[in-house]
């Protein structure tokens, strides 16, 4: 078998978590050196690898999304499957869970960002727009927002209550009509690096190949993203602006 990540709760009492490319068994070791099996491993959980895999913020449920096209809650004390979230049609590439640990978002090669009642495991919202295969999500602190990234090169920021899209961040690849900002004497405005600040309707230019990891800043109001173009981005949450870019190299 293979192990896919080790995470860490940010309650520090759950110190491991493993998972393997034929299946998903869960095994906690505790900070006092117990170590917790699902009972029903090998036999039950994911039918297929399983590619995501998350913490609550309280350490008590970890979330997992997996190649059978299924979401997963599981007790982190007992390693015992909690239950089971079905809606996607293909490989479920990532997940998250909300700070108060109510909301679950998923996303899948299925095109479809899933939002989640972690509790119940009702289906809240589903939502469309991407056309390519969703790698990323992530959920701001406040748990009012969720961001995605994509294989159709975009990000999106949505809307947790209502579902609805807020913000599309890329696409624009081609010379267009853009207005700036000007100040009351009419001269350009300019921000911090003395770039002209866009009209807040003016598309920008984003990433140029598939979008792999999204994240939202501790303070909600910035979305980083990270695509196969080598670039990392910071987008403004509120207005939708591209911020600073981070280059790699061949």
């Amino acid at each position: 078998s293979e192990l896919g990540r080790v995470y860490h709760s940010l309650s520090g009492q759950v110190r491991t978590f493993g998972h393997n490319c034929t299946g998903i068994c869960v095994c906690i070791r505790t900070q006092g050196g117990d170590l917790n099996v699902n009972p029903a491993c090998p036999g039950g959980g994911h039918s297929d690898g399983v590619i995501s895999v998350g913490f609550s913020s309280d350490g008590k449920r970890i979330v997992s999304g997996s190649r059978d096209s299924l979401v997963k809650i599981w007790d982190a004390a007992t390693g015992a499957e909690v239950r089971t979230l079905r809606g996607h049609t293909g490989p479920v590439y990532s997940v998250a869970i909300s700070s108060d640990g109510t909301r679950i978002v998923s996303g899948s090669d299925d095109g479809l960002v899933m939002i989640w009642n972690a509790e119940t495991g009702a289906e809240v919202h589903t939502l469309t727009g991407h056309t390519g295969p969703v790698y990323s999500v992530a959920i701001s602190r406040d748990g009012e927002r969720v961001v995605s990234g994509s294989a159709d090169e975009l990000v999106k920021i949505w809307d947790v209550t209502t579902g609805a899209e807020i913000l599309s961040l890329g696409g624009h690849t081609g010379e267009g009509l853009c207005l700036c900002t000007v100040d009351e004497d009419g001269a350009l405005e300019e921000d911090e690096e003395g770039e002209p600040i866009l009209h807040p309707g003016c598309p920008v230019t984003g990433h140029s190949g598939a979008v792999r990891q999204v994240e939202f800043s501790d303070d909600g109001t910035q979305v980083i993203s990270a695509g196969d173009d080598q670039t990392v981005r910071f987008w403004e949450v509120a207005t939708g602006r591209r911020g600073r870019q981070l280059e790699g190299s061949e």
